[in-house]
């Protein structure tokens, strides 16, 4: 058997809930079924699990938003940013 993922998040199953129903359980950029929470300030840039903070993302865009995808840039904030 394979190592069970280590818990990084979070995010309450109340707020989760409540992201699903936002967003219709959909990527909030593309419309395709939604799989991940993206803290749009990052937790280790101090960014907190607030809704306000949270955007429901395919996988797909979770990862260009990682990896810097300009196109993406609405999903990203940095700690000197409001």
């Amino acid at each position: 058997m394979g190592k069970k993922r280590k818990e990084r998040t979070s995010i309450s199953k109340e707020t989760m809930v409540v992201l699903r129903e936002r967003s219709d359980n959909r990527c909030e950029h593309c419309g395709a079924p939604a799989t991940d929470a993206h803290h749009i300030q990052y937790r280790s840039r101090g960014g907190d699990s607030s809704l306000g903070n949270l955007a429901h993302l395919c996988r797909k865009h979770h990862d260009a938003t990682h990896r810097g995808d300009p196109r993406l840039a609405k999903y990203r904030r940095f700690s000197w940013e409001k």
